[in-house]
């Protein structure tokens, strides 16, 4: 439990949606996804950040590169030195949120009461047809924008 908070999913709820994600990307790159399951992806993640010191922060989204790429068999590459890592780190370095961003986040769509599930499913299928990671400050992110979006109109 304490590997998935390092990595901003929280849950094994959040794990399970990872590989799912994970396991559509494959699919659309025209890959195998069998071992792309849950225990696989703590197993790599595991194997990444605990074994190798790859930075948590930067995992999921350097897992996401990695499950994109064709020459790819199994989730454990990541643990590897690999251009995901550097892509990964571009990406993350755009968006840098302190904690106290990220509570600032939910504590808006905690306002929504009931309304926050709704939005939060909208902002987690938005990055998933952008093959963006799925983790609780992205999702969290996405939903307020959402919700500015909607204020906007």
């Amino acid at each position: 439990m304490k590997l998935l908070t390092q990595l901003g999913l929280g849950s094994a709820v959040c794990l399970d949606q990872l590989a799912v994600h994970c396991a559509a990307l494959r699919a659309a790159h025209g890959c195998g996804a069998t071992l792309w399951k849950g225990p696989h992806l703590l197993a790599a993640l595991q194997l990444a950040v605990g074994t190798r010191g790859w930075p948590a922060h930067l995992a999921t989204a350097a897992l996401l590169k990695v499950a994109k790429d064709a020459a790819t068999r199994s989730p454990t590459r990541v643990a590897e030195a690999g251009p995901w890592w550097d892509e990964a780190a571009a990406d993350v370095s755009s968006s840098q949120l302190t904690e106290a961003d990220v509570e600032a986040l939910e504590e808006r769509l905690q306002a929504l009461g009931g309304g926050r599930v709704a939005v939060q499913m909208q902002a987690r299928a938005e990055l998933q047809r952008e093959d963006l990671p799925l983790t609780r400050t992205t999702v969290f992110q996405r939903a307020c924008k959402i919700l500015d979006r909607q204020a906007a109109s």
